[in-house]
């Protein structure tokens, strides 16, 4: 819990880089306020029955939220870039775990 909490204070941070970095944008909010954004987003899609893994909920939670100020299609953008990097980021979990898996059952 320590670990989703850290990162969804640092996912502010990192959606105000890739706005800059992807599309040249002077993020109009303050972090924090992409922030707490994600992080209702996420929490959406967590408890949304019959999506796996929030898939459509929180890309359209983010959209919603900040399509306003960033323009649709950036908002868009933005939760495509932001579930390809959450499905990396599970990819790379479970790679990494499943070589920890082995080795230990190996060495046992």
């Amino acid at each position: 819990m320590i670990l989703f909490a850290i990162m969804d204070v640092f996912i502010g941070f990192f959606i105000t880089l890739l706005l800059k970095g992807i599309w040249g944008i002077v993020p109009p909010w303050a972090w924090y306020r992409y922030s707490w954004g994600f992080t209702l987003a996420w929490l959406l899609g967590f408890v949304m029955p019959g999506a796996s893994g929030g898939i459509g909920v929180r890309e359209a939670v983010i959209v919603g939220l900040f399509g306003s100020s960033l323009g649709t299609g950036v908002a868009a953008g933005l939760a495509i870039v932001l579930r390809l990097i959450t499905v990396v980021g599970d990819l790379l979990t479970f790679t990494i775990a499943s070589l920890l898996d082995d080795d230990r059952a190996v060495k046992s």
